[in-house]
């Protein structure tokens, strides 16, 4: 088993032949992927896997800024 989707398994998981179509349901789906020099995508099994299984990776955290309303 390859530790990445197989184009096969990328058209039953998205139901589309085209690259960009491809890309854009996995955006929708909110799948990371990379794109590889011939335009299709690549998504890691693993990652794929988790997202399935409903894991959410956290979202970027912005770090807290001091409040200095006090000092004017």
């Amino acid at each position: 088993m390859s530790i990445c989707l197989t184009s096969e398994e990328l058209r039953k998981i998205t139901g589309k032949v085209k690259p960009s179509a491809q890309i854009r349901y996995l955006r929708k789906l909110g799948i990371t992927f990379i794109i590889r020099a011939d335009g299709k995508p690549v998504v890691s099994r693993n990652h794929f896997e988790a997202v399935m299984d409903g894991y959410n990776p956290p979202k970027k955290v912005q770090e807290a800024e001091p409040d200095f309303s006090m000092f004017q």
